[in-house]
This record gives C-alpha cells, sequence and structure tokens, in this order.
C-alpha cells in the first residue's frame, strides 16, 4: 500500500472530524441488494514468524503470565511493555 500524501492525510483527518450527517452522500446510491457481497474479500492477514531461543523455564512463565491476563486483563504486565520488550528483543537479534 502505497503512503499517503500529506495533503490526502490532512483531507482524512478533517473527514474523520465531521459528523455522519454532515456528510453529504446523496450523489452515492445506497447498496441494498447484498446478495452477491463476498465477506473477507480484500483483507489479508499478514503473519510473521519470530523465532528466538528460549529454555522452558522462560517459555512456562511466558504461558503463565498469559493465562493470568487472559483471565484477568488489568492483572499483570500491560502489553505495551511487553510489546515494547519483544520489539526490542526483536531488533537485536536482526
Amino acid at each position: 500500500m502505497k503512503k499517503l500524501t500529506k495533503e490526502q492525510t490532512e483531507e482524512l483527518t478533517q473527514l474523520a472530524l465531521l459528523s455522519d450527517e454532515d456528510i453529504d452522500t446523496s450523489d452515492i446510491p445506497e447498496q441494498t441488494n447484498w446478495e452477491n457481497a463476498v465477506v473477507g474479500r480484500f483483507y489479508l492477514k499478514h503473519k510473521s514468524k519470530i523465532s528466538t531461543d528460549i529454555s522452558s523455564d522462560e517459555s512456562n512463565e511466558f504461558h503463565r503470565r498469559l493465562a493470568e491476563h487472559l483471565a484477568d486483563p488489568s492483572s499483570g504486565i500491560p502489553w505495551e511493555h511487553v510489546r515494547a520488550a519483544l520489539l526490542k528483543e526483536q531488533q537485536l537479534i536482526r
């Protein structure tokens, strides 16, 4: 996907600030027949695999903390801290 120009970014920002009532859609025909619609046609899930050597103790601790967080998202380390640490390690590995 191409990067947006500064003008395009500014235009999208201004459009995002408009309320639904302020957007003129009178020149766009309403779509009422969704019979041939395809769900996810333009969606492409990007997967990246990162492998690191961690001990079984570290792996077990990671899974324990993940299970704890899934059970109670307010517990454990905030995701932003975990993500920052993972990205830092990923950049060091490359």
